[in-house]
């Protein structure tokens, strides 16, 4: 059983990307098995970072009931095990959070521990994946628009 850990922010642009990335990376070099999801079903972002640009399967298939969650996977060079989004339009309107609640029961069975980069701020999308998540990493900026 994996824990779930999201992390999240309050707007764009303050690293929750780049600071999911670093942890699973490096948790994964230690000899953990992690799993990154890119959370973000508007805007993701995690599998662009990783030089995955247009991966044939993504969450946004799985949600979609077009794929199974373990087609879905990748693992990257670092040995990391990611579940990238789709930047494509129609498969990003075809999802929604609503979905991805029930998605998180299936995350428990993915591994060691299961980190999911958000998407930004404190809406409904962030409902849905806090509903399914052990424990929160907020990142924020020094400045007045990020708190």
């Amino acid at each position: 059983m994996s824990n779930r850990i999201a992390i999240v922010g309050a707007k764009g642009g303050v690293g929750k990307t780049t600071v999911a990335l670093n942890i699973s990376c490096l948790l994964a070099q230690a000899g953990r098995q992690v799993t990154l999801v890119d959370g973000d079903l508007h805007t993701p972002h995690v599998a662009i970072n990783l030089g995955y640009m247009h991966p044939p399967v993504s969450l946004h298939d799985v949600l979609a009931s077009k794929a199974s969650l373990k087609q879905s996977l990748y693992v990257h060079g670092s040995g990391l095990r990611i579940l990238p989004g789709s930047m494509a339009y129609d498969a990003i309107s075809s999802v929604s959070y609503a979905q991805f609640t029930h998605l998180c029961d299936e995350l428990k069975d993915l591994g060691e521990l299961v980190i999911i980069d958000a998407p930004s701020g404190f809406g409904h999308q962030l409902d849905a994946i806090l509903k399914g998540v052990d424990g929160v990493i907020i990142v924020t900026a020094p400045d007045l628009a990020s708190q």
